[in-house]
């Protein structure tokens, strides 16, 4: 209790940990608290929930010379679904077309559509939804089409 009293501070970062880790994976949007001066308030967008993960393939760092990356053309939140009860926008295993969206990139507020660049098969998803991913980061790989016989 004196350690608390001599530094406020640190007890109120505890706290906001404390409050954090009991909200993850839960479905509550928004927790305010308000002790003397302080106020904290915790607030998630519904894109924030957890969204189940698709599962990757390929064992460890082993990536095909035929795989073609697809990386984040900005950095934000990664979102493989448009809304959490939507289907992803592509599947391990599934076609996908140049030009076709495959993810969203929360920026600043605004979803940023990502798309393909090529055509071909998706083989393995790097990035689970609700992730931070920084501007040039792998998303996933595809196999291209001219490679698949």
């Amino acid at each position: 209790m004196s350690d608390q009293a001599a530094d406020p501070s640190a007890s109120l970062v505890e706290l906001v940990e404390r409050i954090l880790a009991e909200l993850d994976g839960t479905a509550v949007l928004e927790c305010e608290l308000r002790s003397g001066d302080h106020r904290v308030l915790v607030r998630r967008s519904l894109a924030a929930r957890p969204i189940p993960a698709i599962p990757e393939v390929g064992g460890g760092d082993a990536v095909p010379a035929d795989w073609q990356p697809l990386v984040a053309p900005l950095t934000g939140i990664f979102y493989l679904t448009e809304t959490p009860q939507s289907p992803p926008f592509v599947t391990l295993g599934g076609s996908v077309s140049e030009g076709q969206v495959v993810g969203l990139i929360e920026s600043m507020k605004m979803f940023n559509s990502v798309e393909s660049e090529l055509s071909g098969t998706i083989r393995s998803i790097v990035v689970s939804g609700g992730a931070l991913v920084e501007k040039g980061q792998i998303l996933m790989y595809v196999e291209p089409l001219g490679d698949l016989s």
